[in-house]
């Protein structure tokens, strides 16, 4: 018997928990990344080149802050707080890479204070508007339903009102003032969504 000889290489990740050397290979795929990490201004780059530059609307002294998950070793040491009346739009409106209408996958970190106690409130990410066009729909909006913490996705496409609302088939392990990684997939064609938080799979709807 003939045994060829071979080769075993043992490397260090490229790619961990979101964050490369270089970000090349993380950033090559994506539609927007948004680190939140300069500490100051009312703009956020964006990482992935697609330039989709997040203008921050009331920026306060304390928007600004250096919570970041304690058991993560990110790169960047600067978080920003939202609130009703301070938001983040991207600098170029609908006509965008993020106008994505097929499948999808959202990913963040969060840590809130409090939730409001409904299911339509306790928005994440959303994209589009209220108008029934393909253009101005809702593409996708990411929200926590403060009545049983379950993760919420909703999107429309279309100009007949179809909405399409997904719900994690279990309560997220969502505790206020902690950091949490929330994940949602879409499969549009099959009408799904898989949601994840701190890796792990919370159902399908």
């Amino acid at each position: 018997m003939n045994i060829r000889p071979f080769i075993v290489k043992i490397m260090h990740p490229d790619i961990v928990l979101g964050y490369t050397d270089s970000e090349n290979n993380l950033c090559s795929n994506l539609s927007g990344y948004w680190k939140f990490d300069t500490g100051t201004g009312d703009t956020v780059e964006d990482m992935s080149g697609t330039g989709e530059i997040l203008q921050l609307t009331n920026v306060g002294e304390n928007s600004w802050s250096e919570d970041i998950p304690s058991s993560i070793n990110f790169w960047n040491t600067h978080s920003y707080t939202f609130s009703s009346e301070n938001y983040a739009t991207t600098s170029s409106g609908y006509i965008s890479p993020l106008q994505i209408k097929g499948d999808l996958t959202l990913s963040l970190w969060i840590n809130y204070k409090s939730l409001t106690p409904t299911n339509t409130a306790n928005s994440l990410i959303t994209y589009g508007g209220d108008v029934e066009t393909k253009t101005d729909n809702i593409l996708y909006s990411l929200s926590i339903n403060g009545e049983n913490k379950s993760l919420r996705l909703k999107w429309e496409n279309g100009s007949d009102s179809r909405d399409i609302i997904g719900e994690s088939t279990d309560p997220a392990n969502i505790q206020a003032n902690t950091w949490h990684h929330i994940v949602a997939i879409r499969n549009d064609e099959q009408k799904e969504i898989r949601f994840i938080v701190d890796g792990i799979n919370v159902g399908f709807p």
